[in-house]
Order: structure tokens, then sequence, then C-alpha cells
């Protein structure tokens, strides 16, 4: 009998596409555990939060972990959406990160009045807020443009392959 609430790392690749058929960032059911569930519907739903999941083994499991699992024999702690999009589960979307590089990826918060991440109206102008070690830097422009290049620069030097290119 298999043993429930396994791990996703506990899944070999085979195992997974024993289970999944894999189809454009979509899984489809091959080995249905329940009467209402046909062979090739669409395993899981969309969270509120967009992210896709599926109930199988005794616990709900995010759909991009396992499309990662059935192509990669590692599973990293942190997947990153490229796109932002956390519904696109597309293989070629997806890569792993830390938190600070998912941060990077994240996009602006909703309240934020410059149109950039890191760049916030001041009563005399703009600034910049980077971090550089521990400390935290805020430098001050009179115009928007040159507080949006200095954020931007940071990013560059600080982000490399991460850096939102939707800026």
């Amino acid at each position: 009998m298999p043993r429930l609430n396994r791990s996703l790392s506990d899944f070999s690749s085979e195992e997974l596409r024993g289970i999944f058929e894999y189809s454009d960032g979509q899984l489809l059911w091959k080995l249905p555990r329940v009467s209402w569930i046909k062979v090739g519907d669409v395993a899981g739903y969309t969270r509120k939060d967009g992210y896709v999941v599926v109930y199988f083994f005794g616990k709900p499991r995010l759909v991009h972990r396992i499309v990662w699992r059935m192509f990669h024999e590692d599973i990293p702690d942190l997947l990153d959406h490229i796109d932002q999009n956390p519904s696109n589960n597309r293989i070629e979307n997806l890569r792993p990160s830390n938190k600070g590089e998912n941060a990077y990826n994240s996009g602006r918060p909703k309240n934020n009045t410059s149109g950039v991440r890191g760049v916030s109206r001041t009563k005399s102008g703009w600034v910049s807020s980077t971090k550089e070690g521990d400390k935290y830097v805020r430098t001050s422009f009179r115009c928007l443009g040159e507080a949006i290049k200095h954020r931007h620069n940071f990013e560059q030097r600080r982000a490399g392959q991460w850096l939102e290119t939707t800026m």
C-alpha cells in the first residue's frame, strides 16, 4: 500500500510522469485516484493568489513544484516564475532561486508612487533606496529620472539575471 503524506522529493520523476502528463504548463491525470476524475482531466485548481494546487497522496501540492520535479531530479527550496505569473507553470518559465533573487522578480508594491521599485517621492524631490550589505542607503535627487537611473544601476549591479525587465 502506498505511503500517504509523502514529501514531493520522495517521488521520482518517473513516478510523477506515471501519475501526471505534462502539457503546456498543465498537469493532466494519467492515473486518477478517485472515481470522479477521468484520465486526461486537468489536475488541480487555481487558488486566489494565482498558484495552481493539486491534491494527491494526502496533501495539497503546488503544481509548479511537481512540474519542476518531473523534469529534474533535484527540487530547490524556492522556484521563481520568470514572468511573475504564478499560474504559468511551463517548465521554461520556472527557475530555481533563493529569497533575495525571488524578491527581485516580485514586481512593484501596489502603493508605489514613482512606478519604480525603490524610488519614492519626498517633499523636496525623489529618493532612491538601496541596501548595501546590512545598511540601507537613501540617496536624494531633485529629478525623478535621476533617481530612477540610480536605482536601475544599483539593481543591474546587484541582481544580474534577476533584474525585472519591465521596470
